[in-house]
């Protein structure tokens, strides 16, 4: 299913006066060419409506997040108003389909942001709120997103790597005992002995959006879900919304020669749009 989204741009007017109102209006007009009509992320984050920030791009209350995949802005107008620079656009949230190509959704929310002048550098002010670039982000995501980022979001030569970062070893050779096992041969297979439904994110039910989540992990000797690691992303905060469900999965653990082992999984969680 494509959805498709439309955000319309302003025209922004430039009244220009002699001193500094002419160098001010210039800053703001080379920051709404570099805004608008773009496509940015919020480095923070932050979800809301409206979002204030100090002079030097810091948030002026702790504001709730979302994940970086919901965390989308199409800019649409950049202005002055009265001593704050005020930048309005469109929330998006941002899908991957069948071959991991991300694609942009309107989630049909609206943000306006408001940052203070203070007679300061307003282009590191942005610089600290926005950025178009999602390599910049990959430190704030969280571990369990860490290997997809590095291999998929990095430049090739940087993410150069092996296959998986959780490569196990097999049955066959010297136990690691820090390492898990791969399900085969002797090894009987964890239970599910508990499970939980995952949670359908507003952006994914207002897009109509549907996708698949595989999660790979390990279940440990007392049957608990450890190392959660993305494999396959939905996008649209679905895929928070399945590590969240899977960490509370509950097993009787694989077993070898009756003895409780540690065994690597992996599990689909398959979000579908109910008509």
């Amino acid at each position: 299913m494509r959805v498709m989204w439309r955000v319309s741009s302003w025209l922004v007017l430039a009244f220009i006066s002699w001193g500094g109102a002419a160098t001010a209006q210039t800053a703001v007009d080379e920051i709404a060419s570099r805004l608008v009509g773009k496509m940015v992320f919020l480095r923070g984050m932050w979800s809301g409506g409206k979002l204030a920030f100090a002079a030097d791009g810091q948030p002026k209350q702790v504001y709730r997040t979302v994940p970086f995949t919901e965390s989308g802005l199409k800019i649409s107008l950049v202005k002055m108003a009265g001593s704050k620079l005020q930048v309005e656009g469109q929330r998006v949230a941002m899908g991957f389909g069948p071959r991991g190509i991300a694609s942009f959704v309107n989630d049909g929310g609206k943000a306006t942001i408001s940052i203070d002048d203070g007679n300061g550098d307003l282009d590191k002010a942005v610089d600290a709120i926005f950025t178009s670039d999602l390599t910049s982000m990959i430190p704030s995501m969280p571990d369990y997103w860490q290997p997809y980022a590095t291999k998929y979001f990095l430049p090739a030569g940087i993410a150069a790597r092996e296959e998986s970062l959780t490569t196990a070893i097999g049955f066959a050779g010297k136990l690691n005992p820090a390492q898990p096992l791969h399900i085969a041969g002797p090894i009987k297979p964890p239970r599910v002995l508990h499970m939980r439904d995952p949670g359908f994110t507003d952006a994914a039910r207002h897009a109509k959006f549907s996708g698949i989540v595989r999660i790979y992990l390990w279940v440990d000797e007392k049957g608990l879900p450890t190392h959660l690691e993305i494999l396959q992303p939905a996008g649209m905060g679905l895929d928070e919304e399945a590590i969240a469900a899977i960490q509370e999965y509950r097993f009787s653990p694989a077993t070898l020669d009756r003895r409780p082992v540690k065994v690597d999984l992996y599990i689909d969680v398959n979000f579908q749009v109910v008509k």
